[in-house]
């Protein structure tokens, strides 16, 4: 396995790479995802993710405003790559080994600074549902997630800490004409459809791009985990009030890359997100303006 392969395992939360005999496979069907505790028990515990998020329980934040800090500068050199449960696009190696600053978030009630490490998408099969995480109970068809690390840990001990990462999450709603935040994906996913495919990207944007006109001040806040295998249960979660739109076409375009099946045949990724997990005892908070 390539560095870069390792890389994206490990920072965007979108999974292991199967070996040759297909070990680490992981399903999306309700069956499958009942059996990744028995593969992956930290996906049976207590502080998982997605959840249902209900604004009259959250509890009111005084929280300070988030830094988003340069999020406004252009990226440096870009890797878009087909990992069979995602579609991910990172800060390419070199570009880091070159010195590369990625974009960084502090502030709110966090205790650190959480760097950029990457972004990827969740959908579903059909056109009214697909985001993981719901408001409300409304579930819209598409997820991004924004991965953030903490910046005194390093890629490999992340995963086993409380505050290892921070994900910005922002849910789309269906919409004919669409806005443009998906721009830089959707014009590049024919070069990554195959499973295991990566291509290059010289950005002439950033990442608040991808956020369009979000309002970032808006947000619900909990303690949760990656919602991919295995489930390690080191993330902050803040999913902004504010959705996104996208067009019927992108989400199509989505559902045209390929994975691999557990008999090693190849299938369309259709359906990537996991159901809603139980709150148990957590609490969720609501950011509004002051």
């Amino acid at each position: 396995m390539s560095y870069t392969s390792l890389a994206i395992l490990l920072v965007l939360i979108a999974i292991r790479v199967e070996a040759a005999d297909n070990s680490d496979y992981f399903g999306y069907s309700p069956a499958e995802q009942k059996l990744w505790p028995k593969y992956y028990p930290e996906c049976g515990g207590t502080q998982q993710s997605p959840i249902a998020i209900l604004t009259r329980k959250a509890i009111n934040s005084r929280a300070a405003a988030l830094n988003l800090d340069d999020y406004q500068k252009d990226l440096p050199l870009l890797r878009l790559s087909n990992n069979g449960h995602t579609v991910n696009l990172a800060i390419d190696e070199q570009a880091i080994r070159k010195g590369a600053k990625p974009p960084s978030i502090s502030g709110g009630n966090l205790k650190g600074r959480y760097q950029f490490e990457g972004l990827h998408f969740h959908w579903g099969k059909s056109d009214d549902r697909g985001s993981e995480h719901t408001i409300n109970n409304r579930e819209t068809v598409l997820e991004l997630h924004i991965v953030h690390r903490n910046v005194k840990y390093t890629r490999e001990e992340a995963p086993r800490k409380e505050d290892g990462f921070v994900v910005l999450a922002v849910l789309y709603e269906l919409k004919k004409g669409s806005g443009h935040n998906l721009d830089p994906i959707i014009e590049n996913l024919d070069k990554v459809l195959e499973y295991g495919s990566s291509v290059l990207i010289k950005p002439s944007f950033n990442i608040r791009y991808f956020l369009g006109d979000v309002d970032t001040r808006r947000y619900y806040q909990y303690q949760g985990s990656l919602t991919t295998p295995p489930c390690s249960e080191s993330v902050t979660w803040i999913i902004f009030d504010d959705t996104l739109q996208c067009s019927p076409r992108e989400l199509n375009q989505l559902r045209r890359l390929q994975t691999i099946a557990r008999d090693g045949s190849v299938k369309r990724l259709v359906k990537n997100n996991r159901a809603l997990q139980p709150l148990n005892n957590r609490k969720v908070y609501y950011r509004t303006p002051k």
